[in-house]
């Protein structure tokens, strides 16, 4: 097998069982994420589109607020100690007058605008107009966010709760003996309803599983240590922060968003009172996004180990090729705990793989800058005693340049290595912004392929 490339994808959502879960929750999960950025975009791109308006609104108020105070200074001075004086800002303030000559003639002109009426300050309709509409687009890109982020942390917990339930289901099929007596039980009234024994047999355990899920996310972690017997020290961990994602999401979808005595009660580590509004970021939805993926991805993998043992060469190839993704998203830390993962508990056939493995276990800690632990792992490995594509792998990780840029002929010219690989694989991120090794790998390309490398940029210069 290739260093670092794994099983398609695609391949694995063909599969049944745990394989499908996992595909079908971290899609989900991967979709989320996107959503979030994609729109995001979007509402950044109406904001700039409402920017004069804004402008406009931001200009009147400070006039209005300079009025009011009395200040000493006149008003383009004091602006600019707002660092608000953009030229771009008064003129079109201005229109068509250019008042940026002297502070008098914009003072003069800003004040047929806005101006005291008795003691009240007025102003012309028009400035009203501007203000009254950037307040109302302002609050329409706020609410617009909110209902962005509440929907993702809804359906990121719904997400992770199916991946929950669809895990249960597949494991109490395989092991109908852990139902309950009671949900055992069937009258023989419902037994008529169905066509056959295996009818019955799936409406009990989607009993089983429906009794389950209504308990809160203690009550699944209680079930699974005792009933299945798994511990769960990782969920452990994270158990503060998932409830505290749960007990979030209870709010918006039954509160509101507003902060009540039950989130206070469960959610000891807050900054809310009761009756305070809780505001969700982009970063909290997509940290939260993270956590329950991570930690659905994990529990997936203990419960497959649990009860598939004989799948243990496709489950390594299965979570071998998820955390190289990770990697690829730069989500260095969890990419890390999934290859720890597989070298400490998983059974590794093949040395190519351990060697793979421990290679990209050892990356995810260069990245994170854990220098003791990378120092030690690195130093495990005599890169001397491999072949070429493993030797360069070793110069890159200890950020041995010169004896990079000597083996790069030979390893391109051998296809051990592709000019492709070392501009997309991870390992070899920084290498690539080193000019001495570029101009390398700019000698090593073919001169077609240089060609139609210049077409593309001309085509996106052009575009």
């Amino acid at each position: 097998m290739p260093i670092l490339q794994m099983v398609d994808c695609k391949e694995i959502a063909k599969m049944d069982g745990f394989k499908e879960i996992l595909h079908i929750f971290n899609e989900s999960c991967k979709a989320l994420k996107s959503y979030v950025n994609s729109v995001e975009i979007i509402l950044l791109s109406q904001n700039e589109e409402a920017s004069t308006d804004k402008n406009l609104a931001i200009l009147y108020s400070m006039y209005a607020a300079h009025k009011i105070s009395k200040h000493e200074k006149p008003f383009l001075e004091y602006i600019h100690d707002y660092a608000i004086n953009d030229d771009k800002l008064i003129w079109e303030a201005g229109k068509t007058k250019n008042i940026n000559k002297i502070s008098s003639e914009f003072e003069s002109f800003m004040s047929e605008l806005i101006f005291f009426k008795g003691d009240d300050l007025v102003a012309a309709p028009n400035v009203a107009k501007h203000i009254e509409k950037q307040i109302k687009q302002q609050r329409l890109k706020n609410a617009s966010s909110s209902l962005l982020y509440e929907s993702v942390l809804i359906s990121s917990v719904i997400y992770f709760e199916n991946l929950i339930s669809s895990c249960l289901k597949y494991y109490i099929n395989e092991h109908p003996e852990i139902i309950s007596i009671d949900n055992k039980n069937i009258s023989f009234k419902e037994l008529k309803a169905y066509e056959n024994i295996d009818d019955a047999r799936k409406h009990i355990i989607e009993k089983e599983v429906q009794l389950i899920m209504y308990n809160s996310f203690e009550g699944w972690m209680d079930y699974i240590e005792k009933t299945i017997s798994l511990k769960l020290d990782f969920w452990k961990n994270d158990k503060d922060e998932i409830t505290e994602i749960f007990q979030t999401r209870n709010l918006f979808v039954h509160n509101g968003g507003v902060v009540n005595d039950i989130y206070l009660q469960k959610v000891r580590e807050n900054e809310y009172i009761s009756g305070e509004k809780i505001k969700l970021s982009k970063d909290y939805i997509l940290s939260a996004t993270r956590r329950l993926e991570e930690s659905g991805t994990i529990l997936l993998l203990y419960l497959w180990r649990k009860l598939k043992k004989s799948e243990k060469e496709f489950r390594f190839e299965v979570f071998h090729y998820l955390a190289y993704e990770y990697m690829e998203e730069e989500q260095w830390a969890f990419a890390e705990i999934l290859y720890k993962e597989l070298l400490a508990n998983e059974t590794i056939n093949d040395e190519a793989n351990s060697l793979m493995t421990k290679i990209n276990y050892i990356q995810c800690l260069k990245w994170q800058n854990k220098k003791e632990d990378f120092e030690y792992e690195i130093n495990t490995i005599d890169f001397s005693l491999y072949d070429k594509k493993y030797k360069i792998v070793g110069y890159a990780l200890k950020d041995e340049v010169d004896e990079f840029i000597a083996m790069l002929p030979d390893i391109v010219t051998s296809k051990d290595i592709s000019i492709d690989n070392i501009n997309e694989w991870p390992i070899f991120r920084e290498f690539r912004k080193n000019e001495e090794v570029a101009k390398k790998i700019g000698e090593l390309i073919p001169h077609n392929l240089v060609v139609k490398e210049l077409i593309k940029v001309n085509e996106k210069s052009v575009s």
